[in-house]
């Protein structure tokens, strides 16, 4: 899906560590996320196109200080997007996870994908950094949470019925007045 959307003036590249770790992580909004930063690093390429990286590896923070400061210590799988575009000043680096702030022209964007990015890895308990430098390109980090990976004979099927929360009720908080 990736190919078809960037096209072939866009050079995909992938690179996994060999034992990577599985992670916490809703697949569908995980795929969203990574085409949204490819769709992105192809809008930074221009019609000449270029390189788009993708490199997955484990990642462990020892502190706070490591890299990002609001990722709290742990393992996590680390995900990189990169391309060698146009890069973002600093201005605009400062507002990138604003939602509806866009650089494009409004037939070309939304100004979502990168608040997508962000709220999905702030719900997966992760975090996501950008660094960029202009004339030289950009990379979009992910951090995601290591899961546990479990074999079938540790799984045990529920026998008992779930009946907890049938009769609960939810309230919705919203920050929009209206």
């Amino acid at each position: 899906m990736m190919r078809r959307t960037l096209g072939t003036q866009v050079t995909i590249e992938t690179e996994a560590e060999e034992e990577i770790w599985p992670c916490y992580a809703d697949q569908v909004q995980l795929e969203s996320a990574l085409l949204n930063l490819a769709i992105n690093a192809r809008d930074a390429l221009g019609s000449e196109g270029g390189l788009l990286r993708i490199v997955a590896s484990n990642w462990t923070a020892r502190t706070t200080l490591d890299n990002a400061s609001e990722l709290a210590p742990g393992d996590y799988l680390r995900i990189d997007v990169s391309d060698n575009g146009s890069g973002i000043d600093r201005e605009t680096l400062s507002r990138a996870f604003e939602p509806f702030f866009t650089t494009k022209d409004i037939s070309r964007g939304s100004g979502l994908g990168l608040s997508m990015v962000y709220g999905f890895t702030q719900q997966s308990g992760g975090h996501v950094s950008i660094s960029s430098e202009v004339g030289k390109g950009t990379m979009v980090s992910v951090f995601l949470p290591k899961g546990v990976e479990s074999t079938p004979e540790e799984l045990t099927p529920c026998t008992e019925p779930v009946t907890a929360g049938l009769e609960t009720h939810v309230l919705m908080v919203e920050d929009v007045p209206a």
